[in-house]
C-alpha cells in the first residue's frame, strides 16, 4: 500500500458512509461543514441530482417520485481525490492515493462537523472502506502471473485447454469477521472482456465494510480495523518478486 511502498497500482481509494435518515440539508451545507470541505477539497462542484422510484406494472416499468436533490462535490487542487455529501450519504474517493493517514484524515474531518451540527439526527447505517489495485506488467506471457502472487490465488481450471481462447479468471472471497464483512475479488477480470486476454493485467480488489449502526466513534475504530485487515490480505496475498517491482524508483 501507498507509504509502504515507492509506488502501488492502485487504481481507486474509497470510504463511504450512508445515514440512517436523510440529514436536514435544503439549499447549502452548514457553514462548518463547507469550510471543512474547502480546507481540503478546493474545489467547489455542487450540481443537481435526479432520483425516481421504478415500479413494475403490468409488465411495464415507470418512474414514480421523481425529486431532486443536490449533490455537493468537492475535489483537490488536481483532481486527485473528490468528496461528495449529499443528505443520505458522504464518500471520499482518491485517484492519486498517497496515505491512509490522509484518508483518514479527510474522511473523518468533514464527517465530524456532519455529526456536530446534524448530533441528534445523524446515524451511520452502512460504513466501507475500499481498495482497488490493478496490476500492469509488461513482463511475460499476459496470463502467467507465476512469482506476483500467492500461487493459491493463480489456478486455471483444467478445462481451459488453450490458454489463448481465455477471455476472464476472476474469483471471488468473503469473510465475515461479525461486525465487519470483507470482500476480496481477484483475477484476470479483463478490460478488454468478451475478447480474449491480450493486455496483462491483474486486479485485487479489497472491500470491506460494515452494515449496521454506528455512531462517531464506531466508525472511527471500524475505519482502522478495515484498513487493518485489507492491509494484512493484501500482503499475503503477493510475492516478494511483487515487493521488489513495487519498491523501484518512480
Amino acid at each position: 500500500m501507498a507509504g509502504t511502498y515507492n509506488k502501488t497500482f492502485l487504481d481507486q481509494v474509497i470510504a463511504r458512509v450512508d445515514f440512517a435518515s436523510d440529514l436536514l440539508i435544503k439549499e447549502s451545507l452548514p457553514d462548518t461543514v463547507a469550510r471543512e470541505a474547502v480546507k481540503r477539497f478546493p474545489i467547489s462542484e455542487p450540481k443537481k441530482a435526479f432520483l425516481a422510484e421504478l415500479r413494475l406494472k403490468g409488465g411495464d416499468i415507470s418512474a414514480q417520485k421523481i425529486e431532486t436533490r443536490t449533490e455537493w462535490n468537492f475535489h483537490g487542487k488536481e483532481r486527485e481525490k473528490s468528496l461528495c455529501i449529499t443528505s443520505s450519504w458522504m464518500w471520499v474517493a482518491y485517484k492519486k492515493y498517497q496515505s491512509f493517514t490522509i484518508l483518514r484524515d479527510d474522511f473523518l474531518g468533514v464527517l465530524s462537523e456532519l455529526f456536530k451540527v446534524y448530533c441528534e439526527t445523524v446515524v451511520i447505517k452502512r460504513l466501507g472502506l475500499r481498495y482497488i489495485n490493478r496490476f500492469r506488467i509488461s513482463e511475460g506471457d499476459s496470463t502467467d502471473w507465476s512469482g506476483f502472487f500467492e500461487s493459491n490465488m493463480l489456478p486455471i481450471p483444467k478445462i481451459v485447454k488453450d490458454r489463448k481462447t481465455l477471455s476472464r479468471s476472476f474469483h471471488t472471497v468473503e469473510m465475515n469477521y461479525g461486525d465487519e464483512r470483507l470482500k476480496v475479488q481477484y483475477g484476470m477480470h479483463n478490460p478488454d472482456f468478451p475478447a480474449t486476454i491480450r493486455s496483462k493485467e491483474f486486479m485485487l480488489d479489497l472491500d470491506a465494510f460494515f452494515e449496521g449502526l454506528q455512531d462517531e466513534t464506531e466508525v472511527k475504530t471500524n475505519l482502522e480495523t478495515f484498513h487493518n485487515h485489507i492491509k494484512e490480505v493484501f500482503e499475503e496475498s503477493i510475492t516478494d518478486k511483487l515487493r521488489e517491482e513495487m519498491n523501484k524508483n518512480g
